[in-house]
């Protein structure tokens, strides 16, 4: 399945990723990092943790909504979904991205 990594530059001129199907969803989305390098070590990281299961957190918003969080071996946080209406979107979510990572580009729009 197609997809492209988007590494973003903010406003406040951090950098951030997304992952983004070949249909336009948003998959997972980063935190800011202060430099490109390290925004491209998200996405590597996010490539290495996707395909195993227990890298996944998944949780409930305080509005109810559902969601999860990507994270590294070490337990920090890579990336985060958008939030979904119940746990079967989370693990159709989950099952995107794992089908999605592996082959998906890196697009540079920082620039």
């Amino acid at each position: 399945m197609s997809g492209t990594f988007e590494l973003r530059r903010t406003a406040n001129g951090d950098f951030t990723f997304r992952l983004v199907s070949g249909q336009g969803q948003i998959i997972v989305s980063s935190a800011n990092y202060k430099a490109r390098a390290s925004a491209r070590n998200g996405i590597a990281s996010v490539r290495k943790n996707a395909l195993e299961s227990g890298r996944y957190e998944r949780r409930i918003s305080t509005a109810g909504r559902h969601y999860f969080i990507l994270k590294a071996r070490n337990g920090e946080p890579i990336a985060q979904s958008p939030m979904l209406a119940s746990d079967q979107d989370v693990q159709a979510a989950i099952d995107l991205l794992k089908q999605t990572v592996t082959e998906a580009d890196v697009t540079d729009v920082s620039l």
